[in-house]
């Protein structure tokens, strides 16, 4: 037992480890895609500058030492290129909560220029811890405010889990508790159970109540056929199918009816309404606790005649042959 656990810690530590490698390939899958799109927009940006760089110059010419001076003088220290404000964008990763993490994002996406909802979403959940990325990215979300609520739905959903993984780390003690030994069931003998269920022991299996046991004891004392027969199973004159236990005549250890009994709609009924099944099945669980003359015959009438068994089911019988039997042809068919 003990070599059997621990294959299957070995087995669910591979699976963590294996997720935890796919997860890290794509994070820097993911990374490698956002620095060539980083440098994408960063090339382009260039391009634009010194083109518009070099048609200001143009204009400028002559009076470059001033417009120039002016110009360092003006906006040199606050001015930042957006491709450096991209770049950090990109590199920007989620340190703490995810309000923390939106936060700064809207404040540097703001400033990044423009860009589309499929990069705002992308350099958004690539900044995301590895569990929350994983679960925003399945719902393929279409814009970024759908993505941000997301992340911070399945952080609310991950901090029991995530809790869990730092005190299993904090702590170095396991916490395995070894299993209880299995305990064997055995199962009841035929009679143990009739014992059980005429006291009403066994209320976890399909059974009849208790009150119906009393309404066929009443019954078979005012009957005198059953009356005869339990005479004769005192006197010893009977075969050993019959026996009596608490008043009640059984027949091979089941409860036995007799052939008028009103007890006997009430069985099937009880025993067939609880899930409908059908003769086989219906049949079975009756003629496991009762028993009388004919029961294969009302068993079988009841269940066509049950109002669900007919709205719901089909009966698994032969199909009917060919309305008219064709002939047999004389030549061959040219038309049909």
């Amino acid at each position: 037992m003990g070599d059997q656990i621990q294959h299957q810690l070995a087995q669910l530590v591979n699976l963590f480890q294996e997720e935890r490698a796919a997860n890290i390939a794509r994070q820097e899958a993911m990374n490698a895609r956002l620095d060539a799109l980083t440098k994408d927009l960063a090339n382009s940006k260039v391009d634009s500058e010194s083109t518009d760089h070099t048609s200001q110059n143009r204009g400028w010419k002559g009076k470059s030492g001033v417009a120039e001076g002016s110009k360092s003088d003006a906006g040199g220290s606050s001015f930042i290129p957006r491709s450096q404000k991209l770049g950090e964008l990109a590199k920007l990763r989620q340190i703490g909560s995810v309000a923390d993490y939106k936060e700064k994002f809207e404040q540097l996406v703001s400033r990044a220029g423009t860009l589309t909802q499929s990069q705002k979403i992308e350099l958004y959940s690539s900044g995301l811890v590895d569990y929350i990325a994983i679960e925003v990215e399945l719902h393929n979300p279409l814009d970024l405010a759908t993505t941000m609520s997301l992340s911070r739905l399945y952080e609310r959903k991950g901090q029991p889990f995530r809790s869990q993984l730092l005190d299993g780390r904090r702590s170095k003690t396991s916490d395995f508790s070894p299993p209880q030994r299995t305990r064997f069931v055995r199962k009841l003998t035929r009679s143990e159970m009739d014992e059980r269920r005429l006291k009403a022991m066994l209320l976890a299996i399909s059974m009849p109540q208790l009150s119906l046991f009393d309404d066929i004891r009443n019954e078979q004392q005012n009957s005198p056929d059953v009356q005869q027969l339990i005479s004769a199973v005192h006197d010893g004159t009977a075969s050993d199918q019959w026996s009596v236990k608490n008043g009640l005549l059984l027949y091979k250890h089941r409860t036995f009816l007799a052939s008028n009994s009103p007890s006997i709609q009430t069985v099937m009924t009880a025993l067939h309404n609880q899930g409908h099944e059908g003769y086989q099945k219906s049949l079975f669980r009756i003629t496991r606790d009762f028993h009388w003359t004919g029961m294969k015959r009302h068993i079988r009438d009841f269940v066509r005649a049950c109002g669900v068994c007919q709205r719901h089911k089909t009966e698994t019988l032969q199909p009917a042959g060919l309305l008219q039997p064709l002939s047999i042809p004389e030549q061959i068919w040219s038309d049909i």
